[in-house]
């Protein structure tokens, strides 16, 4: 990797071939990419080391665990709480992802639950801290890493 955390050419082949399969083998990635296998782990150390690579997961369809339903949730505290807001959220396990956004909301919340009775039992919670608004999550048709939403470089 190039200083300063600018990624060149071949940082970018490691990226979005691990985008495509983190569970790729170094040699499988090393032939992938054009370099020796020794040149491919240091690469992909130096992208973990300076936090460009910040982990590696499985995603999981949440309906095997038994949580049905998929719902977005714009939150709106006053200004002194929102802090609190933040930290109360991590105590529910329901909350998938949770974002302090700008505009009249304060926090936009992805949850996964089992069913309507328990999403109205987590609103009904969340609403002693501030306003709710919710949506359903239908489907997902546009799902990208972002690696793929990425500026193109020149």
């Amino acid at each position: 990797m190039q200083e300063n955390n600018k990624l060149d050419t071949v940082d970018l082949k490691i990226l979005q071939a691990l985008t495509e399969n983190a569970r790729m083998t170094f040699t499988d990635l090393s032939k992938r990419i054009g370099l020796s296998l020794p040149a491919t782990i240091e690469r992909v150390r130096r992208l973990e080391d300076s936090g460009c690579i910040e982990g590696y997961s499985v995603k999981i369809n949440p309906k095997f665990l038994g949580l049905n339903l998929q719902a977005l949730i714009r939150f709106r505290s006053n200004n002194e709480r929102w802090q609190k807001v933040t930290e109360i959220l991590k105590d529910y396990p329901e909350v998938m992802e949770c974002m302090v956004v700008t505009g009249s909301d304060s926090h936009m919340i992805k949850v996964a639950v089992s069913s309507a009775e328990h999403l109205e039992k987590l609103l009904s919670a969340l609403s002693m801290y501030g306003m709710v608004n919710t949506s359903m999550i239908l489907s997902t048709p546009i799902e990208r890493p972002v690696l793929a939403v990425a500026p193109k470089r020149a």
